[in-house]
């Protein structure tokens, strides 16, 4: 007898955010420590900017935005949460909660100079 596997199949993300999502916001949760590190104008903060921009490019379409949510602890993206447990993630959760930042709207056309402005805000 042949009983089903509970384990997810390998190619599963186990958040459940879609991968480029995920990779996105990975990058973009790098890009922020950054802005709160590296002084504005460092070589820095411009290769992690190109980073997020790459990472935008393979996500958003024509019509569609890409949203952002943040609870205390977690980034919240269509309903799923990421793991509180996750430094980066929580860090980059707390971070734009003590800003006061519930969510951020990423709308297709946005400007790599309008993307890094607002990890200088933010920081």
């Amino acid at each position: 007898m042949t009983y089903p596997s509970a384990a997810p199949p390998a190619s599963s993300n186990p958040t459940g955010i879609p991968k480029k999502l995920a990779e996105f916001l990975m990058e973009f949760a790098v890009a922020v420590q950054k802005h709160a590190i590296y002084p504005q104008g460092h070589p820095q903060l411009a290769t992690a900017v190109d980073k997020c921009v790459r990472r935008l490019d393979g996500i958003l379409n024509a019509v569609e935005p890409v949203t952002f949510a943040f609870a205390r602890n977690q980034v919240v993206i269509d309903n799923v949460s990421t793991d509180p447990n996750n430094s980066l993630m929580r860090e980059l959760a707390q971070r734009m909660h003590r800003q006061r930042i519930g969510s951020i709207r990423i709308l297709p056309g946005v400007l790599r100079d309008e993307l890094a402005d607002f990890l200088y805000a933010s920081s």
